[in-house]
């Protein structure tokens, strides 16, 4: 049984709704970087309507989203954050620890605060990718990182391929393809990265079956939206963002 509160969850959903931040809009956005953010902020009020009625019970109506793909994508993406929650929850006291263990300043003390911070980085962080000088989604790599997440790897079957040379070559361009992203889009967060680093290993190494569980859950939340996402990037062209403008890939790998 998950260990949270209704208190809390109303929480959650009060900042689902305020996400990504209305400050962006007093920025001297361009045409472009406003549609990105009403576009994303569609699919957040998506999601909060979801957690709300995860919560109550409810019904969830997204017929106003145009196709099955959005509907999809953002009852997938609340499953993410829920499941994403339960596992704060299960890891927090542990991660407090480590963080005393490794002289750092926790500044979290709760489980709702740590996950409202995370929440609202990656939210923000998915808007403000277009506030970059110059940042390219290269779909046939992103397509290639969602495949393979898709696939949710058990540790010992990344570590057997990270043991041949192929393998490792393969997996080093993953990682190196998709920390570049992190970074354009900002999701390259101590805390964020600090916390999803020691969740997953405290759900290899603990002995705490509710923490094992909550992170097998979240993990395999992440899996299926990557295979959602994998078929949608297969027939997205890559885009950049250069100075505010959004950019279409061509055939001949340019942008206009």
């Amino acid at each position: 049984m998950t260990r949270h509160n209704s208190a809390e969850a109303n929480a959650i959903f009060k900042c689902l709704m305020l996400l990504p931040h209305d400050s962006y809009l007093k920025l001297d956005l361009t045409l472009d970087q406003r549609g990105h953010w009403f576009g994303n902020k569609s699919i957040m009020l998506g999601i909060a309507l979801c957690w709300h009625c995860l919560h109550t019970g409810e019904e969830a109506d997204l017929s106003f989203y145009p196709d099955d793909y959005h509907r999809q994508k953002v009852w997938l993406c609340t499953l993410y954050w829920q499941r994403h929650w339960e596992m704060i929850i299960a890891c927090f006291p542990k991660l407090r620890e480590i963080a005393g263990w490794l002289k750092l300043e926790f500044p979290f003390s709760a489980p709702v605060e740590l996950f409202a911070y995370i929440l609202a980085q990656e939210a923000n962080a998915d808007f403000a990718v277009c506030l970059q000088p110059y940042a390219e989604v290269s779909s046939p790599k992103i397509e290639k990182i969602l495949r393979h997440t898709a696939k949710n790897p058990s540790f010992a079957e990344v570590s057997k391929q990270y043991n041949t040379r192929a393998g490792k070559q393969k997996l080093e361009q993953m990682d190196k393809d998709l920390d570049s992203w992190l970074r354009q889009t900002g999701e390259s967060n101590f805390w964020v990265r600090f916390s999803l680093l020691f969740s997953f290993i405290l759900g290899q190494t603990s002995k705490d079956a509710f923490i094992e569980s909550t992170v097998a859950a979240f993990r395999q939340s992440i899996a299926d939206i990557a295979k959602l996402d994998a078929k949608k990037w297969h027939t997205t062209p890559s885009t950049c963002w250069h100075n505010g403008i959004k950019k279409r890939g061509n055939s001949d790998g340019t942008y206009s």
